[in-house]
């Protein structure tokens, strides 16, 4: 008999988690799940820990998406099977087999792996579900449309294999994270964003009921579309332009290089958009696939310190680096490193940084160019492989 467990998350950005999900304990009668609030949830989780714990042995688990992948891994749980993904599998996973994409996993190469346990995205729950009951197993829909979503799945993951230490880790790391980031942008502007979610030839509004908008929510800014009900909407550009965002962010669904491509032909030749205060104001956005995707992962840091950058940060001539720790501010030419000043979070005073250094920094290249030739070796010992690495990605992104 299959039995099955949603893990959601229903309220958006509280630092107090609440349990909140749904279960249904008789799928022979109904293929529906009912929703169930509080402790409700609390007995499924508890049900379907007591099931694990009645295999006698350690569960066969398969994660069918990259996103939970990696928190099977912070868990430290072993996998008989993952998504086929251009995304970041772990290292931990890397050898298993692979059972097609997170969208159209592929049930019989599913099936012959004999899983104990799905563990799924819960945006993909109206695709796959049926699907999973054809199958003598249990599963779970994780939510994953939010970063607090993500970390009650992870508590409710804990309690059912076992990993409740990990899991409360996990959470404490975020909680706190939280509390830093809240700290960061309290009293700051609340934007108005507009988010245009894009697939190869098309795309779609993201509200704040998506990842995404979730994020950009926790940033302080406010969706042009919130309130709708749904993740994402068709909405024509007239329509967009009585929004009048403030700014403009633009992601990819996939094909990301060609989303990009897309979205700057469009803006370049699409007359209306030149009449959008943030298209004038030069205030769109390009927002990385790999911080970016459909589903919460343990990147959004560094996603939120990007969408901080583009709605709390309005500067011509400097360079503001904003991370969950504190910023950096390189005042006036942002390019000459010769001073920046550093805020860390704990600390009331700034940090001041200042080296002495000569023209644009190409005498040093130059430099050591010079001194490797001159002995013969490959191995720059003043500028590392990794600094070349970054400052490339950072190049690119500018250039975008």
């Amino acid at each position: 008999m299959s039995k099955r467990i949603c893990l959601l998350f229903l309220s958006a950005f509280a630092v107090c988690l609440f349990l909140s999900g749904c279960v249904d304990q008789h799928p022979e009668k109904s293929t529906e799940a009912y929703t169930a609030q509080g402790n409700g949830q609390t007995g499924a989780v508890e049900a379907a820990r007591e099931r694990v714990i009645a295999l006698g042995r350690a569960p066969r688990i398969v994660a069918t998406s990259p996103a939970a992948a990696q928190i099977c891994e912070k868990l430290e749980l072993n996998l008989v099977g993952v998504c086929s993904s251009t995304a970041e599998i772990p290292d931990r996973y890397q050898d298993l087999p692979t059972i097609g994409t997170a969208m159209s996993p592929d049930m019989e190469i599913l099936a012959s792996l004999s899983p104990d346990w799905i563990l799924s995205p819960s945006s993909l729950q109206s695709d796959l579900q049926s699907k999973y009951e054809t199958l003598n197993s249990d599963w779970a829909f994780l939510n994953l449309r939010s970063v607090p979503g993500m970390y009650q799945s992870i508590e409710e993951l804990g309690v059912i294999f076992d990993r409740e230490q990990q899991a409360r880790e996990l959470t404490d790391e975020y909680q706190e994270f939280y509390q830093n980031f809240q700290e960061e942008i309290a009293g700051k502007e609340h934007p108005k964003v507009l988010i245009l979610m894009g697939l190869p030839g098309s795309y779609v509004i993201a509200t704040e009921k998506s990842y995404i908008g979730s994020l950009a929510a926790l940033a302080g800014a406010e969706n042009v579309y919130e309130d709708q009900g749904q993740e994402f909407l068709t909405v024509n550009t007239e329509d967009m332009k009585t929004k009048e965002p403030d700014i403009i962010l633009r992601a990819a669904h996939a094909l990301p290089d060609q989303v990009a491509e897309m979205f700057a032909e469009d803006f370049k030749t699409n007359d209306i958009w030149k009449h959008f205060d943030a298209v004038k104001n030069g205030r769109v956005y390009d927002l990385t696939y790999e911080n970016f995707g459909m589903s919460a992962t343990f990147r959004y840091p560094k996603a939120l310190a990007t969408i901080e950058i583009g709605t709390t940060v309005d500067v011509e001539n400097e360079l503001v680096i904003i991370g969950s720790k504190g910023r950096i501010t390189v005042p006036n030419d942002w390019w000459n490193t010769g001073y920046f000043e550093a805020k860390v979070e704990g600390q009331e005073f700034l940090k001041r940084y200042s080296f002495n250094f000569e023209g644009n920094g190409l005498r040093y290249l130059l430099q050591e160019l010079m001194i490797m030739i001159r002995d013969r070796r490959t191995k720059c010992t003043r500028f590392f492989y990794e600094e070349s690495e970054t400052l490339a990605e950072l190049l690119k992104t500018i250039d975008q």
